[in-house]
């Protein structure tokens, strides 16, 4: 093994260590040379969470420039003050950030003071689970939090009961939207048009229910092109609302579709199936 050459034996260490470091601290104590090699390279120290809090001040000493991926655990960071002065200084290199355990978005910006002050030039997805749902899914008035403010190179954006403030509506650079655990309405036509300013979308994940009305025949003539979609999964609570989705999306020949109904007195069963270059006439 000590023949292999260091970067070999360091893209090992990557497909190991996943985005957990940890197991990456085994493979160093191999020997020397195991040591010298997985340790130089800033990639397979690019992960820091909560879950383990004791490597964070190793791992961002050997991750030097590499963009970082952040899984903090909100309840779990608040009450480690020196966990968050060691990453507030590197806010800016954050290229992943996935927040849960947390309330509301606001509770969050008080258990992290400071935390979301910085910029986050670098940020290209971001992950953020709220436990409690807004009592409104639509666009919201209110000033949108400071993260939403420095998304400008987003392109995976995965929210769970998380308000919709405008400023999520107003990026356009989405390769994977996920949108899901939402039981108050959304307007229809607000949401086709998100789509619709993100055309690059691969990925699209909704869990999601409409505004009584919303899905009606004005919606239904605004088309939305997705021309590099390679899967769009819905659940809804009615087959009117899937379908009304699917009749404004047009979806490229090869994409994967799946639909689930929450309401299983109104249609019992799932579908999923591959488009072909007509669209089946019902859903399976």
């Amino acid at each position: 093994m000590n023949r292999l050459p260091p970067e070999v034996l360091t893209s090992c260490a990557t497909f190991v260590s996943d985005i957990d470091p940890r197991p990456i601290v085994s493979l160093t104590h191999v020997c020397r040379y195991w040591h010298s090699s997985i340790s130089s390279n800033p990639r397979n120290w690019a992960s820091i969470s909560t879950g383990w809090k004791r490597l964070a001040p190793l791992c961002l000493e050997r991750s030097g420039a590499a963009p970082l991926t952040f899984d903090i655990t909100v309840s779990d960071a608040r009450r480690s003050q020196d966990f968050l002065e060691l990453l507030l200084p590197q806010i800016s290199r954050i290229d992943s950030l996935r927040l849960t355990g947390y309330p509301f978005i606001e509770a969050a910006a008080v258990a992290l003071p400071g935390f979301f002050d910085p910029p986050m030039p670098n940020l290209t997805s971001l992950e953020l689970q709220q436990t409690i749902e807004p009592m409104e899914s639509s666009p919201m008035v209110e000033p949108s939090p400071q993260i939403f403010q420095n998304v400008a190179k987003l392109e995976s954006l995965r929210l769970t009961r998380t308000p919709l403030y405008p400023a999520v509506f107003r990026i356009t650079s989405l390769k994977e939207l996920k949108l899901l655990g939402y039981t108050s309405p959304f307007h229809f036509g607000a949401l086709i048009g998100f789509m619709g300013s993100n055309p690059e979308l691969e990925l699209v994940a909704l869990d999601i229910q409409f505004n009584a009305g919303s899905v009606d025949s004005t919606a239904l003539t605004r088309k939305v092109t997705l021309p590099r979609l390679q899967r769009l999964s819905i659940t809804c609570s009615n087959a009117i609302d899937s379908r009304g989705l699917l009749s404004c999306i047009s979806l490229p020949r090869g994409v994967q579709v799946e639909v689930e109904f929450t309401r299983l007195d109104q249609h019992p069963r799932l579908g999923s199936f591959l488009l072909h270059p007509q669209p089946p006439s019902r859903i399976c």
